[in-house]
């Protein structure tokens, strides 16, 4: 069940600018500290998108680009929405209900269809791909089928055949997270449960 098999040596950016994509797997990393130590410890996940217009060679298969998004499973508040909050509702092209605030299913995104806003910055020296926005594909415009094995993983299920097919540098991060090494967490994460939208023309 792969998802991403370049190393450092043979990455290659994404290219900056607007791209059809699709999400293919939400990997659960549990509660990670902040680099930043005034930042309390949040519960996090990561999105990995494939990308059909732009594609890379790896052990002779030619297959699409990918990218991945780090997230907090935090919405915040009515008058300060947190980046999760406002990255999911520009995808989804409406704002989440009262209902839908008390507990989304944020693996409820793997397999849907966006148009991905990429762009490049330069931090300590060194160009980084960043996705600066996420939007639903516009009437009409069809994103090709998915290459990738959806893949949903989440921390309670352990060391299980889903972990053992992700990435070292996620198992690493998994590995890290105070679930795993029995610290209580600093604050308790927004509930991820599930989703009640009841939207069918909406996928999440």
């Amino acid at each position: 069940m792969p998802i991403i098999k370049q190393t450092e040596s043979t990455f290659l950016p994404v290219p900056a600018g607007t791209h059809v994509s699709r999400c293919y797997s939400m990997v659960s990393i549990g509660t990670q500290k902040s680099l930043n130590p005034q930042y309390t410890p949040k519960f996090q996940v990561i999105l990995f998108f494939e990308i059909p217009g732009e594609t890379i060679t790896v052990g002779g298969e030619t297959r699409p680009m990918v990218i991945s998004e780090w997230l907090n499973c935090y919405f915040g508040s009515a008058t300060k929405p947190s980046k999760t909050r406002t990255l999911i509702e520009s995808w989804r092209g409406r704002p989440f209900s009262e209902q839908e605030l008390a507990g989304f299913n944020i693996a409820n995104v793997v397999g849907a269809p966006c148009l991905l806003n990429v762009m490049h910055e330069v931090k300590a020296g060194k160009s980084r791909e960043k996705i600066a926005s996420i939007t639903p594909l516009p009437k009409g415009m069809v994103c090709p089928p998915q290459f990738h094995k959806s893949v949903v993983y989440e921390i309670e299920q352990g060391r299980d055949a889903v972990f053992q097919a992700l990435p070292p540098w996620v198992q690493k991060k998994i590995e890290a997270c105070e679930e795993w090494n029995h610290t209580p967490a600093a604050d308790e994460p927004a509930t991820v449960a599930e989703d009640n939208s009841g939207d069918s023309e909406i996928p999440f």
